[in-house]
Order: C-alpha cells, then sequence, then structure tokens
C-alpha cells in the first residue's frame, strides 16, 4: 500500500510540474523570418532589373555596330560603282563620286554638320538624291544628343530592305551622321557617327575609313 501511494504521488508531482509545450512561431521568429524572405524578394528583383538593363544595353551596342558598317559599306559600295564604270551610260568617275556627297559645294557630307545615308535608296550615279541628306536639325528631339541629324526611322515591316532608314518608319533612338574630309586630291577621310540615348546619357560610337581614287 504504501509503494502505491509513493508511486500515486509521483505520478501527481511529474504531472504538475511537466510544461505544456506549444508547437508554433514566436512573433521574434515571424518577424525574423518576414525580414529574411524581403531580402531575399529585392536581391532577385535587383538582379531581374541589372539583368533587363544590360540585355538592352548590349542590344543597343549590336545595333549601333551593324547601323555603323552598314553605312561604311554603302558608301564604299558607291564608290567602287561610280569611280570604276568608265564606260557606257552610266560613265562616271572619282570626281562624280565627290560631287554625289556635296565636295563642290562643301555641303551635305562635306559640312560642318554632316549627312545621313538611306542605303534602301540608291541614288543615280553622280546625282545626289534620297540616298544623301545634310543634316540640319534634330526633328525628333531626342534631347542632349550631339548629332544634328534627324533620327533614323525604323520599320519592322520591311522585307528585303533596311529596318532602319531615313525615310520611313517610326521615330527609333538612333541617329547617323556621315562626314567627309579630302585629304588629298585622291583620298577621302570617311567617319560615321552613331549616337542614341542611355539612360541619362547619349552613347556614341564611331567608325572611321579611307577611300582611294584606285583608277588615278
Amino acid at each position: 500500500m504504501k509503494i502505491q501511494f509513493f508511486k500515486n504521488l509521483i505520478k501527481r508531482h511529474n504531472r504538475n510540474t511537466t510544461p505544456n509545450l506549444v508547437s508554433g512561431f514566436t512573433i521574434v521568429e515571424a518577424i525574423v523570418a518576414v525580414f529574411i524572405l524581403s531580402i531575399s524578394i529585392s536581391a532577385m528583383l535587383g538582379l531581374t532589373v541589372s539583368s533587363y538593363s544590360s540585355a538592352k544595353y548590349a542590344n543597343n551596342e549590336l545595333t549601333a555596330n551593324y547601323l555603323l558598317q552598314e553605312a561604311v559599306d554603302a558608301i564604299r559600295n558607291s564608290r567602287d560603282t561610280m569611280v570604276f564604270q568608265k564606260s557606257g551610260v552610266n560613265a562616271t568617275n572619282w570626281s562624280a563620286f565627290l560631287t554625289a556627297y556635296g565636295k563642290d559645294t562643301s555641303s551635305s557630307c562635306f559640312s560642318n554638320n554632316g549627312c545621313g545615308v538611306s542605303i534602301g535608296s540608291y541614288f543615280t550615279p553622280g546625282t545626289p538624291s534620297t540616298f544623301v541628306s545634310a543634316c540640319t536639325a534634330d526633328t525628333q528631339g531626342l534631347g542632349g544628343s550631339t548629332i544634328p541629324c534627324s533620327a533614323l526611322q525604323y520599320d519592322d515591316s520591311a522585307q528585303g530592305g533596311s529596318y532602319y532608314s531615313s525615310t520611313s518608319g517610326s521615330a527609333s533612338r538612333f541617329k547617323r551622321q556621315v562626314k567627309m574630309v579630302s585629304t588629298d586630291a585622291n583620298k577621302v577621310e570617311v567617319t560615321v557617327t552613331v549616337e542614341y540615348p542611355n539612360g541619362t546619357t547619349f552613347k556614341i560610337r564611331t567608325l572611321k575609313m579611307n577611300l582611294l581614287n584606285w583608277q588615278n
């Protein structure tokens, strides 16, 4: 009897002294968890924005480089076509090539403002036309631009031609300027500049080449 009495006493004591354990989060733990989650989400958002900006910048740089090379190739091709056709109806020469770009009157590409070239509109040899257009003002108002030329027009429906031109489409964020300088009677230095807005600043990319009168 005594043994049973003490057993019952110990059981009652243990039942009264054992704490009630309740599972769950305390307020402090919840605050810490929310804080960590917020930091993680902010970091991921920041990485996403940074990745988007980098991708957009890379795309603009690639487009600018293509626009530079496009103009250089078109002008070189016009030199080859005009200078090397020495006979027939379209007989031309080095002087006619220079005249087409404004050499005789120090205008168009030979002026301080330079000119624009529309790749999709090739001109009749020796006669200026829509292929070459003088730069006079920033009619698209890109603000902060240093090139006094209109923005190139972008036509995403163009087929078999240039997506960027000076004649059709909607105003793009790119401007292209061509400037020519005669270094001697048989040599011309061509400088092509492309400019586009990048955030609050403008990026400028330049490509130069020298064209010679090989037939002289």
